[in-house]
């Protein structure tokens, strides 16, 4: 029997080796993932020009319930505040929030920084905490060039998860060379042998 795999945001406090990990309570049923392309141009958060933007949103649902790694009385308010950090500067010398390492199964693990959180709190007890709750998180992937400005560690994690992502995408559009072979598929026909353009 196959264990289940929970996600997970993992990011590193300043001068701690030891990765500060926010798992998920329970996995998202749906996860979007958008790449929009450059207009050639750089722009915000774009150093590079061509380079797209991609985004990933999901939503997590909180419970008093279920179990968690959080630790306190009340579970659901220490993970939102971890998620709510994971938006702020970490330290007096910093700028920028704390990059984060999206962990999405063995082969995923993706660099970016968390853009927006949309938090509904549903259900409360007695005293008004907050036991169930509802997030929605927007995170952007991280560039190469914003990768290595990070502070180590994190930068060797999400240099080599970006490198591995990249290879990644790359082996498949070589597999995808098979498909132009007019052998293998009538795709690979129509590129090699296109129709004649009609007669005038």
């Amino acid at each position: 029997m196959s264990t289940l795999l929970k996600g997970a945001l993992v990011t590193f406090l300043p001068g701690s080796t030891l990765p500060s990990i926010i798992g998920f309570q329970l996995n998202p049923e749906t996860i979007s993932h958008t790449l929009t392309a450059s207009a050639g141009l750089p722009t915000a958060g774009l150093p590079t020009a061509g380079l797209p933007t991609e985004t990933f949103g999901f939503t997590l649902i909180l419970d008093q319930n279920q179990p968690a790694d959080s630790v306190g009385a009340n579970p659901v308010a220490s993970q939102l505040n971890a998620l709510k950090a994971l938006l702020f500067p970490t330290g007096p010398q910093a700028a920028l929030p704390p990059a984060v390492l999206f962990a999405w199964g063995r082969n995923n693990l993706i660099p970016v920084r968390v853009s927006s959180l949309d938090i509904a709190e549903k259900r409360f007890d007695a005293l008004l905490n907050t036991t169930q709750a509802e997030v929605h998180i927007t995170l952007v992937a991280l560039t190469q060039q914003q990768i290595t400005a990070l502070d180590s560690p994190m930068a060797a994690l999400a240099g080599a998860a970006y490198n591995a992502l990249a290879a990644a995408r790359l082996q498949a559009l070589q597999q995808a060379q098979t498909l132009a072979d007019p052998a293998q598929s009538s795709a690979g026909r129509l590129v090699s042998d296109p129709p004649a353009a009609p007669a005038a």
